[in-house]
């Protein structure tokens, strides 16, 4: 424990000056030195704190918090990987027929309702209708007359 010199020239200690008032320079003397004790004994307890096992045991938690989200990631990827693997390896019945039947609607003639006579036909076949639609109808719109034809041409009626 490192020792301050008093001042002992004043005898004064230069906190609770007012607390000393009316004492003789002996008593102030032994106040101010019991002052000193007092203060010096306060910051050796605080700094008595163990600042390198501190910073080791906070390293040691930080390592250990890291491992373990380490760890329950690799868990959790090697569990998702295997439940990935038990459904590739056996489809379920019902995607494949559902997936079967949306494959013949898309690809057969069929009847929607004899009735109204609606029919289905496969997809293919409607794009090159659709397409061949498109190409009448803008062949139409060229050869049609443009308003401005329609109201008389350029000059007017």
């Amino acid at each position: 424990m490192k020792t301050r010199k008093i001042k002992e020239t004043t005898g004064d200690c230069p906190d609770f000056r007012e607390a000393k008032m009316g004492l003789s320079p002996s008593e102030r003397r032994k106040l101010c030195l019991y002052e000193f004790l007092t203060l010096e004994t306060a910051m050796t307890t605080q700094s008595d704190l163990n600042t390198p096992l501190i910073a080791v045991i906070g390293l040691l938690g930080a390592i250990l918090v890291f491992a373990i989200i380490v760890l329950l990631i690799v868990v959790f990827y090697r569990v998702e990987t295997r439940q990935q693997a038990e459904l590739s390896r056996q489809p379920p019945t019902e995607i494949s027929n559902l997936m079967a039947e949306q494959q013949a609607k898309l690809v057969q003639y069929r009847w929607v309702n004899q009735q109204q006579r609606i029919v289905s036909i496969p997809i293919h076949r409607a794009m090159d209708l659709v397409v061949a639609e498109l190409g009448r109808d803008a062949q139409s719109a060229d050869d049609a007359p443009s308003p401005s034809e329609k109201k008389g041409g350029e000059n007017g009626p």
